[in-house]
Formats: C-alpha cells, structure tokens, sequence
C-alpha cells in the first residue's frame, strides 16, 4: 500500500528522490510542536465509560487502524489529520496522513515514468519524516505483487514495479495514492501521545482513505467520535516548523525507522 517512503540508511541506494518538486505545506494552525517524551506537553485526556488508565494499552492500537488528531492538537504537522498505521510492534510504529492533499503532480515528481503522462494524480502529504521521499497506499481487490497488506482491500507497496502496475491495470475499483514522507514513533512514544489524548484511535476505513474530497474525512471522523475529548492543561513549545527533530511528534529518525520497519522494505524496486 505504500511505495518508497524511507530514505536508506547509509551506504544504501534510495529510490524517486522528489526535491525538485518541493510540497506546499497543508498544514494550518499555530508554528508549534510538542515533545512527546519530556512531559512539556499533557493535552488531552481520551475518556469513556471505563474508568480512565494511567497509560494508553498498547491492545488499542495496531497496523491499519487510524490514529484521529485531536481537535485541540496544534503540532501543524499533525492539526487536523487522520493517520493510517502501516505498521505497529513493540519497536515502535509508522503511518502514513491520509488526508492532506498538496498542488504537487505525481508525473512531476516521476517525469521518468511515461505511464505517468497525462495523468494528474495529486501527491499527498505524508508526514514530517522523509519527505524527499514517495510512498504509495493501494487499494485493490486482489494483493497486488510486491505489496504488504495493511487493513481489508488496503496494501503498502516499497517497488516501482507495483506502481507501473497500478498504472496499467484496468481492474475496477483499483486506486492507489502517493504520499510523500511518513510518521514514525519510537517506541512507546505512541503509547504516550495516547494517554495524553492527542489522538484518537478509530477503525480504518478503505472508503475514507480514498474519499474523493479528504477535507472532510477529519471533521466526519470528529463527530464519529464527539465527546471522547477532554481537555487537561498543556503549554506548548515553539520550534520551527519545518523541523523534525528526534523525540518530536511522530519524527523518529528515518534510520531508525528504516530498521525498526525493515520487513516492510524488503523488496527493492
């Protein structure tokens, strides 16, 4: 479901590199960040009809469920967001925002891919880690090859091969988005963002992953959820926004998330 997102590690070959074609930042809301493990930030408090846990249980959170941000969540990396988890275990986890569409065209990005030609698919905002990089969501009927399942029809792809393939497929109900970046957490940094109520965890659904207009894929999951958001104190501190530094909200570094989700890169276009 996704195509090239890491950057490789050292001494490794990296693949679709995109700075030529910077993105436009989507974001929105105030230039600050919130460090997830040194306690500057204790927004929000998910509760329900259980008696609140003094740490988010790891059962509530695996591969391809959502992560919905909450409505007081000022990190602009994440105001607002639906992330898709690609991948979660005990090293840590990964996911992919779903619903920030740039003005960026794939075929500007590939201009070596002629498939790409007269095409007009947009590129997608990712996350803050890795963002000279492509990732590819699938969604399809049948796995496609070289692709790692994620949730019901949705898959992540690391090859080229399985885009020129999406390319060419005449399969209805077929689609696949291109993400540029992910975001990563360390582990138990995820957990921790939890129980302080930054996120929400939802059921993925293949439908709002594709939704034509991902506007609204946010605000509906928001009111899905309506009264599950308690807000306890925080204060915020500002960085700069175009950074991404280690312990930073869903910034793990890329090396060490090109180890931790090794198993989903294992094959090279």
């Amino acid at each position: 479901m996704f195509a090239l997102v890491l950057s490789a590690p050292a001494g490794a070959q990296s693949t679709w590199n995109v700075n030529d074609a910077p993105l436009a930042r989507a974001d929105a809301g105030p230039d600050t960040h919130r460090r997830a493990t040194t306690g500057i930030a204790a927004p929000y408090i998910v509760t329900s009809a259980q008696p609140a846990v003094p740490r988010a249980r790891a059962s509530t959170l695996d591969k391809g469920v959502f992560l919905v941000a909450s409505p007081e969540l000022s990190d602009p990396n994440f105001s607002k967001t639906v992330v898709l988890l690609v991948d979660y275990d005990a090293s840590g986890a990964m996911g992919v925002v779903i619903n920030r569409p740039t003005q960026v065209v794939l075929a500007s990005v590939l201009p070596h891919l002629e498939e790409l030609e007269d095409r007009f698919d947009r590129v997608y905002f990712g996350g803050p880690v890795a963002r000279n990089q492509i990732l590819l969501l699938i969604r399809s009927k049948t796995q496609p090859k070289r692709a790692t399942h994620v949730t019901e029809d949705i898959y992540v792809s690391v090859s080229r091969v399985t885009l020129r393939e999406m390319l060419d497929q005449k399969q209805t109900g077929d689609a696949f988005h291109a993400y540029a970046g992910y975001a990563g957490w360390a582990s138990g940094q995820l957990e921790d963002e939890l129980t302080r109520g930054d996120w929400q965890v939802s059921e993925a659904d293949p439908q709002a992953v594709f939704h034509p207009d991902p506007s609204k894929v946010w605000p509906e999951l928001i009111r899905q959820n309506s009264g599950l958001w308690v807000r306890g104190p925080h204060r915020n501190t500002s960085w700069d926004k175009t950074d991404c530094r280690p312990g930073a909200r869903g910034c793990a570094p890329s090396a060490e998330m090109w180890r931790v989700h090794a198993h989903l890169l294992h094959v090279r276009p």
